[in-house]
């Protein structure tokens, strides 16, 4: 008879290790928190208008895990076109603030936190070719009469608001990198039950960490353990920044190489973060 964890986990996916039915989060409401976030963009996508040149952040995005969904509506709402990605954003996004939380508590400079900002774009990106519908052709998606700065906005504005204390995850990093925050707070644990949640959406598409998006499994991993939180953080964050060395985005489809995502992150999109998080 299978475990209650093993019951809610996907067929024929077998749970992350260390996974048990009384540790961190419940996968069935782990489950209803990824649909919502799905759910959450289908609803404001009548009034959503055409993106602007830097959305200003929520004013308020709950620290639970309605999080997701909040995120993913938010994105929509502020004129995001693309709903696949407001959705994955919606997902991943409190995982990416807790690394760039603790990119500031650490104290990273300017140079280094412009390379993790490319690092995060390029996991979404990956991931985004292998979750949902995304894994189509971008012609079947729509894609072709859509320029490069369009189909990046989603995943430019969640890295904007992911960047300052407007997604509550973010605060946790911070903390977290400065060694200030228990294991038993309440801000922890829903960090550790929103890293469930993208571990579920990985599982469920059966994507390979060491592949698509390694520095944000190793940050889930970090947030799901109890030792050393903040010193993992950092190797993930560390892991993330070397991949950028190492790999190009000309695997992306439809992305010539040295398109926009490294110069946004290193030019006008970063400086575009920053004056963003001036704002908190």
């Amino acid at each position: 008879k299978p475990s209650g964890l093993e019951a809610r986990w996907p067929s024929g996916v077998a749970p992350p290790r260390g996974a048990r039915p009384g540790a961190m989060v419940f996968l069935s409401q782990a489950n209803d928190c990824l649909c919502g976030a799905f759910a959450g963009v289908r609803r404001h996508s009548v009034s959503a208008g055409k993106p602007g040149p830097a959305a200003r952040p929520p004013a308020q995005l709950p620290g639970s895990t309605e999080l997701p969904a909040r995120l993913a509506a938010e994105l929509q709402a502020a004129g995001c076109s693309n709903n696949h990605h407001c959705a994955l954003a919606g997902v991943a996004g409190p995982i990416l603030a807790v690394l760039l939380g603790a990119a500031d508590g650490f104290g990273f400079d300017e140079g280094k936190r412009a390379r993790l900002h490319i690092a995060c774009r390029r996991e979404l990106r990956q991931l985004a070719r292998v979750v949902g519908p995304q894994a189509a052709s971008p012609k079947a998606l729509g894609w072709a009469s859509v320029g490069r700065a369009a189909r990046a906005e989603p995943f430019e504005t969640a890295l904007g608001w992911c960047s300052t204390p407007a997604v509550p995850t973010y605060g946790v990093g911070v903390q977290l990198a400065l060694g200030v925050l228990q294991e038993g707070d309440p801000a922890r644990q829903t960090a550790t039950d929103l890293a469930w949640v993208f571990r579920l959406l990985c599982a469920r598409a059966r994507v390979h960490d060491h592949k698509q998006a390694p520095m944000i499994f190793a940050a889930c991993n970090a947030l799901c353990g109890s030792k050393d939180v903040g010193e993992r953080l950092e190797r993930a964050m560390d892991l993330g920044m070397r991949r950028n060395r190492s790999e190009s985005l000309n695997a992306v489809p439809d992305e010539p190489a040295g398109g926009g995502l490294e110069g946004s992150a290193a030019g006008g999109g970063f400086e575009m973060m920053r004056q963003t998080s001036a704002g908190f």
